[in-house]
């Protein structure tokens, strides 16, 4: 899919400042190329840019013959990330990654052997691999963003933030309970998930007074457990 906008630019003004905007929503899932081109015609000189980029809509049916595969989509993200991205999209990983892949990963010092582990990473973590996406990773990538959308505090983003990781991880609770205004306790969630492990319960606490709620608490297998939490968030 080619796609060109053109503007004529007055020779007569020495600077500016241009803004335009590309209407994503409706590409088909699929690696893009957004080049920007500045010529002179009357010189005969022209200097480009590009950047790749990856759009990923489901709602938008593939035109051509071609079908875009769950695996298409896994390495036409991550074919397009720069080294930093890359980098940064691991980061976000390691809440689910093996001790053994995060020191795989450490040890990886080219892009392309980045994008290779990203791609058997997150391959292997398809519960459909029949299906035309990758519906884990897409699930993943969603709780990132509304993570950062609802948990961000102290200049930190809200991926980085306990809440951030346990909804990134488990999903959205069940059911939660907050107490922001309790007499004799600093502020405090109360998160339960009632399909894992028969019911579990997380129990974050604004120990600081920032809106930074840190775990506490949890009843879930391997994550912190402190039967005696209250103390921590008591109000001396």
């Amino acid at each position: 899919m080619v796609s060109n906008k053109s503007k004529q630019i007055s020779r007569n003004i020495k600077s500016r400042v241009e803004v335009g905007t590309v209407m994503t929503y409706k590409l088909p899932t699929d690696s893009y190329t957004l080049v920007l081109a500045l010529i002179d015609s009357s010189d005969n000189y022209g200097v480009s840019s590009s950047k790749k980029f990856y759009v990923y809509n489901p709602s938008v049916e593939y035109v051509d013959t071609f079908k875009t595969r769950g695996a298409n989509i896994v390495v036409g993200m991550f074919g397009v990330m720069s080294d930093e991205e890359l980098d940064d999209f691991f980061a976000k990983s390691k809440y689910i990654a093996k001790d053994s892949e995060i020191n795989t990963y450490d040890d990886l010092t080219t892009e392309s052997a980045k994008r290779e582990f990203l791609t058997k990473f997150w391959k292997a973590r398809d519960e459909d691999p029949s299906n035309d996406e990758n519906r884990y990773l897409m699930n993943y990538i969603r709780r990132i963003e509304e993570s950062n959308q609802n948990f961000d505090a102290l200049g930190k983003e809200g991926w980085k933030s306990d809440r951030g990781r346990v909804y990134i991880i488990y999903g959205p609770p069940s059911e939660i309970n907050r107490y922001p205004n309790e007499s004799e306790t600093r502020p405090y969630e109360r998160w339960t998930y009632y399909d894992i492990e028969n019911g579990v319960e997380f129990i974050f606490g604004d120990i600081t007074g920032f809106s930074n709620y840190r775990l506490i608490h949890s009843t879930k297998r391997g994550e912190m457990n402190d039967p005696n939490w209250q103390r921590r968030i008591r109000v001396q």
